[in-house]
């Protein structure tokens, strides 16, 4: 089946390939674009159309797919950005072309993205290089990649969920018109449409508390083999035992370290953020410990080594099932809880409107926090042996810029910042 629209995909790495492969055997025109002669001719091998970055301000596609690489700092653990800068670069005049041509082009996010990066970053720089506005002359959206590193193609040819983070209606629709029937009929309840910056944060909490679950079981591994007790044993009981999550399985096999790139890097750089923001994390900074930990153990051979994408894997298909499965068991609470409450359509529509907690007094605060303190000391003394210092570096300033309108306007964003410089020339793919 053909469709109207016209698709690019800007960065032809792991993200970048699966979206080419996806939506060009969905009866899709797509084209990628790298700055990697060996990628392109490896696409072109394929069947999948492929160019150079040179030649981008030919592409005559109405939606863009930016999948570019936001690597790891080797500093600090920051997402490194360059890349991206030069690529807005490029994408900023092609914007100006298309609008010229009467076009309404959209840009859809889906590189690793940190909270606020579009508006404090991407969107701004997009205005800044095309001297458009975003939301009104150009549509904008980020959507999180759900994928496996090891499963890339067959994830997003498979998708389970879909979360859009958008800035102007009619990109939404757009996505959700594709989207949709990828779907079928539980489509209301897989897909979601969210500010942006919700998108964005939803994505580094997965991973995170991925990588948080993991080192979790890794952390009673440690102590239960010291111990001499069968670790796995009492593990695999326990999450019997236990609710567990969309997939109760994920990282519950004491022992294996998580790898890959997206949990190291999605650890990493959140700290990074949270330092940036003067905010302290201590259990995720426990979890980074705790799986460093384990990488030394694998690298001593006492272990396996780091794990990509969980010990146990699911098929999309079925964690598309654990993810129904899941929202029936929260619609049904939901509605046990208020018996007068009708079913509702979609989760979307669920407790909407909470009741605000009941604030706690200056006592409380006093001891929860004198609690955590304990438990942050008695896990430094567990993880210190294996823990090295890093020395944060001086992050680079943030452009400032105007905040996006109150949630659920689709209004696009009118300020844009002074051009900040970088020394690379290179695009590469996420």
């Amino acid at each position: 089946m053909k469709h109207s629209i016209e698709l690019a995909v800007v960065g032809s790495g792991v993200v970048g390939q699966g979206i080419l492969h996806t939506w060009h055997d969905r009866g899709y025109r797509i084209t990628g674009y790298d700055v990697n002669p060996d990628t392109i001719a490896k696409l072109r091998s394929q069947g999948i159309a492929a160019e150079h970055m040179n030649d981008f301000m030919n592409c005559n596609a109405d939606m863009l797919f930016v999948a570019i690489a936001t690597p790891q700092s080797e500093v600090d653990g920051s997402i490194f950005l360059d890349y991206m800068r030069d690529g807005l670069k490029t994408i900023g005049p092609w914007l100006a072309a298309r609008v010229e041509d009467r076009h309404y082009p959209m840009v859809v996010m889906r590189s690793t993205m940190l909270p606020k990066l579009s508006e404090r970053e991407i969107i701004p720089r997009l205005q800044e290089h095309s001297g458009l506005v975003a939301g009104t002359d150009f549509g904008y959206a980020h959507m999180p990649e759900i994928l496996r590193e090891t499963d890339a193609n067959h994830d997003e040819a498979n998708i389970w969920q879909v979360v859009i983070g958008a800035l102007d209606e009619r990109t939404a629709n757009t996505l959700v018109a594709m989207l949709g029937p990828e779907l079928g009929p539980e489509r209301d309840r897989l897909m979601t449409v969210v500010p942006v910056d919700v998108a964005e944060a939803s994505k580094v909490i997965v991973n995170t508390y991925n990588a948080t679950i993991i080192s979790y079981f890794n952390q009673m591994w440690l102590l239960l083999e010291s111990m001499g007790i069968d670790a796995q044993q009492a593990i695999d009981l326990a999450v019997r035992m236990g609710e567990g999550a969309l997939n109760r399985w994920y990282g519950t096999a004491g022992g294996f370290p998580y790898g890959g790139k997206c949990l190291p890097k999605d650890v990493a750089a959140t700290l990074a953020l949270a330092r940036q923001e003067a905010v302290t994390l201590p259990q995720l900074q426990g979890t980074r410990d705790t799986n460093d930990v384990l990488v030394t153990l694998s690298q001593q051979g006492r272990v396996p080594a780091p794990v990509k994408g969980g010990f146990r894997r699911m098929s999309a298909s079925k964690l598309r099932d654990q993810a129904l499965m899941a929202l029936d068991q929260y619609e049904a609470a939901v509605n046990k809880k208020d018996k007068a409450a009708a079913a509702p359509d979609t989760w979307r529509g669920v407790d909407a409107q909470p009741e605000p907690a009941a604030p706690m007094s200056p006592d409380a605060v006093a001891t929860a926090l004198e609690r955590l303190t304990a438990s942050i000391e008695r896990l430094a003394g567990f993880v210190a042996p294996h823990q090295q210092e890093v020395a944060p570096r001086q992050h680079e300033t943030e452009p400032t810029v105007k905040r996006v309108p109150a949630r659920g306007q689709w209004i696009g964003m009118s300020s844009a910042t002074e051009p900040i410089s970088n020394g690379s020339g290179a695009i590469a793919g996420d």
